[in-house]
Order: structure tokens, then C-alpha cells, then sequence
């Protein structure tokens, strides 16, 4: 009964290939990470370092960099911890990574993503889902829409498909 209830009653086409949910059911994010996978194609020697949402183990969060193949500065971070023994490193990256996210001070933002080697910052239903439950808990004082702004502020925007947008991340020594 747990294949059949995994399988969804085996109602689709079965396939081994785990990205073609993805395209099926999410083709912003798809066209991000085919966008991205020429990056890291170009890019063979320096990886280029990808900000996204991180979340819990076996969600949706994580899947940028887990199908372009491109580092991010935290994924599952509970993962990680069951690999790593600790949870030391993902305790210093997670504060950054909301602050990245929920701080309308584009300067602070620009900051933590070079502390992080950030090049492109991702931004879509995911990330925007991760900002609003951010900024409802009562220590932040933030909202989605300030959040959002500093991004179109102060970096560029590299690619855009519906739904979700690749921002990069100026070098510290460009404007």
C-alpha cells in the first residue's frame, strides 16, 4: 500500500527522471534552472554561489540548487545536520539568509550576500512564501512588498519568467 499511496495510485506515466515534476507542475522554476544550468555549464572551474530559500528536508525549498547543480549558501538545513553532526554552520548562515530577505536596507542585503559569496539571488512562490512567514513573526518588522524592493533596487535582474526572477549580485568593487 505505501507504493501505491507514493505513486499517487499510479494515475501519471511512470519515469525515473525526478525533474520532470518539476517542469511539469512549476515551468517558472524549470526555466530558471535550465537558465542557471548554463551558468554552472559556463562556468566549469567557479561555481557561482545561488541564494534561495532554505527549508526543511525532503520540501520544495532547495530545488534550484539541487537541479542546477549550482552551490547555495543553505538548503535543508536539518539535512545537513544529520551529515555534518552539528548544526553550527547552518545556525550562522539561517540569521543571514532571512536578514538577506526580510531587510528593506538594500546596503545591509548587498553585505551579507557578498559575506556569502552570493552571485545570483533567486526569487520566486517559494521565496516569497519563505519572506511572508518571516515577517509574521512578531520579532520582524518587515512585509513582502519593502522586502522585494530592494532587489530591484540595488541589483540587476539577469532572467525573469513568470513567477520568479534571477537577480545578480554586483561584485564589491562594481557600483
Amino acid at each position: 500500500l505505501a507504493s501505491y499511496s507514493r505513486a499517487a495510485g499510479f494515475d501519471r506515466e511512470p519515469n525515473l527522471n525526478g525533474a520532470s515534476e518539476i517542469a511539469a507542475s512549476n515551468p517558472d522554476d524549470w526555466a530558471a534552472i535550465l537558465w542557471l544550468r548554463q551558468i554552472a555549464t559556463s562556468s566549469k572551474n567557479n561555481l557561482p554561489v545561488i541564494l534561495e530559500a532554505p527549508g526543511g528536508s525532503y520540501t520544495y525549498a532547495g530545488r534550484i540548487s539541487a537541479f542546477s547543480g549550482l552551490p547555495t549558501v543553505l538548503g535543508w538545513a536539518g539535512h545537513e545536520a544529520q551529515w555534518r553532526g552539528t548544526y553550527t554552520e547552518q545556525g550562522k548562515r539561517e540569521p543571514d539568509i532571512a536578514t538577506i530577505y526580510t531587510s528593506a536596507d538594500a546596503n545591509l542585503a548587498l553585505e551579507l550576500l557578498h559575506k556569502w559569496d552570493v552571485r545570483y539571488v533567486i526569487v520566486g512562490e517559494t521565496e516569497r512564501a519563505y519572506i511572508q512567514r518571516m515577517c509574521e513573526k512578531p520579532e520582524n518588522a518587515c512585509n513582502l512588498t519593502r522586502s522585494l524592493l530592494k532587489f530591484d533596487t540595488s541589483l540587476k535582474t539577469v532572467f525573469q519568467q513568470g513567477e520568479v526572477t534571477i537577480y545578480e549580485v554586483p561584485q564589491q568593487n562594481e557600483p
